[in-house]
């Protein structure tokens, strides 16, 4: 099976305007045990400024970003990687996208990102939906829910790991917090076999 842990920081919030300036992630193959890491810094592709949350939270400026080299370098080299686990997109090698609160924001930033660059295959390449490791840390907190003062990904870290998640909002160190909630969760899961008709 494969696996893609990923976390993206952009210009803003609306994948429609927005630019991704940080890829971050770890693919993994749970059959041959191969894996490789990335983090890729990129100038922002549609010569938007960031908004100013992006830049609260990030830390980051316009003028920083406009250092990071151009996107198509990181494109390329990621569809190198995404070719290389997917089989170039075989079915039976599609891989499953693994991140925090990933089904509405990194994915949608993701297949902007590929029609960008006129890659119309994403569906090709990725299951849908990702394993957000948000909605299952939502199961592991029901009935305590009410505990945790909101539910961003620092606060879910700290209640599961009573350490504190340094560099947030660094998509390196998100990807790095959230494959380790995930190992977390899964040791009080017992996977069943999928019954096929």
């Amino acid at each position: 099976m494969n696996l893609l842990y990923i976390d993206v920081e952009t210009t803003g919030l609306d994948p429609e305007k927005c630019s991704i300036f940080q890829l971050s992630g770890i693919f993994k193959n749970t059959t041959t045990h191969t894996s490789d890491t990335f983090d890729y810094y990129v100038r922002p592709y549609r010569g938007e400024r960031m908004d100013l949350e992006s830049k609260e939270k990030t830390g980051k400026t316009d003028e920083e970003l406009a250092t990071y080299p151009d996107q198509k370098l990181a494109f390329d080299a990621f569809v190198q990687l995404v070719n290389a686990y997917s089989n170039n997109g075989s079915f039976k090698d599609k891989i499953y996208v693994v991140g925090y609160n990933s089904t509405y924001f990194d994915m949608a930033f993701l297949r902007k990102w590929f029609e960008f660059n006129n890659y119309t295959s994403f569906g090709n390449y990725f299951w849908s939906p990702s394993i957000d490791v948000y909605h299952i840390a939502m199961l592991h907190c029901a009935g305590r829910r009410h505990l945790l003062k909101n539910f961003r990904l620092t606060t879910v870290y700290k209640a599961f790991t009573g350490k504190d998640l340094d560099n947030a909002h660094n998509s390196w160190a998100d990807i790095q917090a959230t494959a380790e909630l995930l190992d977390i969760f899964m040791r009080d899961f017992k996977a069943a076999p999928l019954a096929l008709a």
